[in-house]
């Protein structure tokens, strides 16, 4: 975990070693006041004088005030390194997962995936960056008052203290699996929980539709309900973890009272002396405890820091690096695709797509029109056999990536646009503007009526947490970016799912001239784009 989390910490190494420096200035302000506290208690008593008075209040008022200036900008640096250091790695690990098999990530939901994330970078990093330090101040605190307790009051008080460690040890010893293990399971449950209210909320529509209130009612409950038990569960050996804790505490306090006040008796010991000991008894019991609770607390973060070596560790797919400057045909040769080996969902499937020429893809529901595509676009790159060739080169020799960003475009039923103006989105990834053409479409598709009704018009920007755009809209949006494109293959599933008749029809004019130079994939139900299609194919 150390050096996997280093590599984030190099990235700010300046302010991180003002930290480390700031934190170093407040220890030794923390060792010196319970000394200055403990002048100012026996001079008060046994050589009572103004003069004196005012310099040890004065003193102690300046490392008071002192320490707080330099707390508060310790405080602003590590609020600051936990969040760009917690964002930099989530940001890190959704980039992975960009390119990790889809497949594999089919099988999460997205919001336990995002939950999952986030919760695990923002423990990892507070965990390291709280206690990189700290873990070696605690140590030299711990020696600085063995140290001075047995110079100035011999070994029997740090023997009575080390008497108690082995009490310490064994606790951790005892709990550290359960504390694993129940919070392994904690965070799990915490994203499931997170997973389930999701689904509710984003399929609202279909819940109310199909009066569905007491069935996703109890499925959020069942959600709770295991949630609630792992809840109880982490807490519980929590709980009796720092429950022990606190009656070794305890019992080491008294037995450190026993032993001052045995020595105030006998004189041997002033009350300033009295309440310095017992500052720093207090200190050396609190590096204690502070170890002990890095242990918990490692538990806590190992967890944390397993799930995201997990989703590290995953094998990126295949993205090789060559480069075509278009596509000019599509050439697919015994193509056979499983979701599992017993069963086929496309099975020896062989088919040429030439630039010229517009195709359909038909087919009942579960044939595999979705998979083809994803297949031809490479987004889909395993579990298949067979070739899938662009102008005669395989796709597992080309740069995919750079292919399906400059030369392909694919129009969704639910298309992604991005939170960014109408315009911007319009316009997306198109290197020469027309807005004669940008207005013309527009107009074609009935959509200046709809962006004229924004108080900034085209420069609205998109928001999906807030939809201030139909579903037909947003589809428009997509088709006119399509077809602004310079895209070679052009992929349209579904295309009228969501458009009114005349666009429906304006549409397959503008297809029926723009495919003279590309190759157009039209996934469709509906038989009157069949009309425009040069070759209809059935899955």
């Amino acid at each position: 975990m150390f050096k996997f989390i280093m590599n984030y910490i190099k990235l700010h190494k300046l302010k991180f070693f003002l930290y480390l420096l700031i934190t170093s200035f407040l220890i030794m302000l923390g060792l010196i006041s319970p000394y200055l506290e403990s002048i100012f208690i026996d001079g008060l008593i046994y050589t009572p004088n103004y003069n004196f008075l005012f310099k040890i209040t004065v003193t102690i008022l300046v490392v008071s005030l002192v320490s707080t200036i330099f707390a508060y900008f310790q405080n602003i640096l590590l609020l600051e390194l936990n969040t760009k250091i917690s964002f930099q790695l989530s940001n890190d690990i959704i980039n992975h997962l960009k390119k990790v098999s889809v497949l594999y990530l089919e099988q999460y939901d997205s919001a336990y995936l995002s939950n999952r994330i986030n919760t695990d970078c923002n423990t990892i990093i507070p965990f390291f960056l709280s206690n990189v330090i700290k873990i070696f101040s605690n140590l030299f605190i711990m020696l600085f008052c063995f140290i001075w307790l047995t110079v100035h009051y011999g070994l029997s008080l740090i023997l009575l203290i080390s008497c108690i460690l082995p009490m310490y040890i064994l606790l951790y010893i005892s709990l550290k699996k359960p504390l694993y293990n129940r919070n392994l399971d904690l965070l799990e449950k915490q994203s499931g929980f997170f997973a389930t209210l999701n689904r509710i909320f984003r399929n609202l529509k279909n819940i109310k539709t199909k009066v569905l209130f007491t069935e996703t009612e109890d499925l959020y409950k069942s959600s709770f309900s295991s949630l609630f038990k792992s809840i109880i569960s982490f807490n519980k050996i929590s709980y009796v973890f720092f429950s022990l804790n606190n009656l070794c505490n305890s019992f080491l306090h008294i037995l450190i009272i026993i032993f001052v006040g045995i020595k105030i008796i006998k004189g041997e010991v002033t009350l300033g002396e009295f309440t310095l000991i017992s500052s720093y008894s207090s200190m050396i019991v609190s590096s204690i405890n502070y170890y002990l609770s890095l242990g918990e607390d490692y538990q806590v973060s190992k967890a944390s820091y397993l799930r995201l070596k997990e989703f590290i560790n995953i094998d990126i797919e295949i993205n090789d690096i060559e480069i075509i400057n278009s596509i000019d045909n599509i050439t697919i040769t015994d193509l056979s695709f499983f979701y599992n080996a017993d069963e086929n969902l496309i099975n020896k499937f062989s088919y040429t797509f030439k630039k010229g020429f517009t195709y359909a893809l038909t087919g009942c529901n579960g044939a595999g029109k979705s998979t083809l595509i994803d297949l031809i676009l490479g987004v889909l790159n395993e579990n298949y056999s067979g070739d899938i060739c662009y102008n005669g080169v395989n796709i597992k020799s080309l740069d995919m990536y750079t292919i399906r960003k400059n030369l392909t475009f694919i129009v969704e039923q639910d298309p992604y646009l991005s939170m960014d103006t109408i315009y911007n989105n319009l316009t997306s990834n198109i290197k020469t503007i027309n807005c004669d053409s940008i207005n013309y479409l527009l107009q074609v598709f009935h959509l200046q009526k709809a962006i004229d009704s924004f108080p900034n018009g085209i420069e609205t920007i998109i928001n999906d947490n807030i939809k201030n755009l139909s579903g037909g809209e947003r589809q428009k949006i997509s088709i006119i970016n399509s077809i602004l494109s310079q895209a070679d293959l052009i992929i349209l599933d579904e295309p009228t799912s969501a458009l009114d008749i005349s666009s429906s029809t304006n549409l397959k004019s503008i297809l029926n001239q723009l495919k003279f130079n590309k190759i157009i994939i039209i996934v469709s139900h509906d038989e009157d784009f069949y009309n425009i299609c040069d070759y209809i194919i059935k899955l």
